[in-house]
């Protein structure tokens, strides 16, 4: 079963965070750089420091994708709709491979196509350096 959900994350604790107990649980309050008002509760960390525990700012999908392994996708979305519709995206694209319409590797390359061309060169070219006998200057510069 597909889903989208914000995941949970732990920041330390703000400089000029209020401390205070509301309903038995320790909460931390403070202005953000835009000096909007955040609230937020707050849990000890592993080494013993005070964290605070927010949700992340984007959506995440997880679904299971052709070879049947359970990923877990940054969608980017700040709207559930948007992240709902990216989903949707991603499972089709697993059914795809399920059914035979194309295979793993195919898939994979429709990730890969987003590359910009100049990043590929300046692969090649590294790798050109890595394997090669010839000198420095016979290989060809990437700006």
């Amino acid at each position: 079963m597909a889903s989208v959900y914000r995941k949970t994350v732990t920041r330390k604790l703000p400089a000029k965070a209020e401390l205070y107990t509301r309903q038995g649980q320790r909460m931390a309050r403070w202005k953000d750089r835009t000096g909007k008002r955040q609230t937020a509760p707050v849990i000890e960390g592993q080494n013993g420091s005070l964290r605070v525990r927010t949700e992340a700012g984007t959506y995440t999908a997880k679904y299971r994708d052709g070879s049947g392994v359970v990923c877990e996708v940054a969608t980017g979305c700040r709207s559930k709709d948007a992240a709902l519709s990216v989903l949707n995206e991603l499972t089709g694209r697993a059914d795809k491979v399920r059914s035979g319409i194309r295979t793993a590797a195919e898939d994979a390359i429709v990730d890969h196509q987003i590359t910009p061309l100049a990043e590929h060169i300046a692969d090649y070219v590294a790798y050109l350096r890595e394997t090669s006998t010839n000198s420095e200057s016979e290989l060809p510069q990437v700006d």
